[in-house]
């Protein structure tokens, strides 16, 4: 698995990860755990192979200070559950 953070400011954060197998879609979906940022409060969008996965925030991520947009963002420690695979 690799995972990429994509961010051009706090208002524009993505987190991709890469699979080398396809996923269960709604298993990996229900795994995702955050600190931060519930699963509530993203979109998961995937690729036609089920082999990457976008997680998008909904909202701008709060600062280390609770300010939103204002800094580059503190980004969650996040967890998938490895048994989501096809």
């Amino acid at each position: 698995m690799r995972v990429t953070l994509a961010f051009r400011n706090s208002n524009d954060v993505r987190i991709v990860v890469t699979f080398s197998a396809p996923m269960d879609r709604e298993q990996t979906e229900a795994a995702y755990q955050s600190e931060g940022v519930p699963s509530s409060d993203v979109t998961f969008t995937w690729n036609a192979e089920s082999t990457q996965l976008t997680i998008t925030p909904d909202a701008p991520l709060a600062s280390r200070d609770g300010r939103r947009g204002e800094t580059l963002p503190r980004l969650a420690r996040f967890v998938l559950a490895p048994q989501c695979a096809r």
